[in-house]
């Protein structure tokens, strides 16, 4: 609507004064009509590509907001990391993914049962199952495990701490 105003505005000038010039100037009423079409012409352009520019820019500010990547917090980001490796020795499961499952088994355990198992009052072996209690102790590694620890297992074991109750 703005371009449409400004384009009217500018060819009406443009026409007045024309008008005004081919009435004072007789013989170049020709070369006055080409010279104000051209100007019409060209303010109507520059208008066009003006509101054409704005309204990119505003096109690129929204995408710029949707598209900027948020920061991730760090332990987000380590964590995807950490969890995007194939498969884990036992000095990466004992140093990296212990402490992170164990955190795990403790927030779930105080969320579905209220029982914090870092107390030293309480008994782990009372709320942990026997195919977990292996992750929280200090050299445990799964019977039959292998050298390595690979994503397929970390994902079942993932999934029975979510299945904890």
């Amino acid at each position: 609507m703005r371009l449409l105003k400004r384009s009217v505005a500018t060819a009406g000038t443009v026409a007045v004064l024309a008008l005004v010039t081919a009435r004072f100037i007789p013989d170049a009423s020709g070369t006055v009509i080409i010279v104000a079409t051209l100007v019409a012409t060209g303010s109507l352009l520059l208008n066009g590509l003006g509101e054409l520019r704005r309204l990119g820019q505003t096109h690129d500010e929204g995408n710029r907001d949707v598209a900027s990547p948020s920061r991730r917090p760090g332990d987000l980001a380590r964590f995807e990391t950490l969890f995007g490796w194939t498969a884990y020795d036992a000095r990466d499961f004992r140093y990296q993914l212990r402490p992170t499952l164990r955190r795990l088994i403790r927030h779930r355990l105080l969320e579905v049962r209220g029982v914090d198992i870092d107390d030293p009052a309480v008994d782990e072996d009372r709320y942990i199952p026997r195919h977990l209690s292996w992750v929280t102790e200090a050299d445990g590694w799964p019977e039959g495990g292998g050298r390595a620890i690979r994503t397929a297992d970390l994902e079942a074991i993932v999934d029975s701490i979510e299945e904890l109750r």
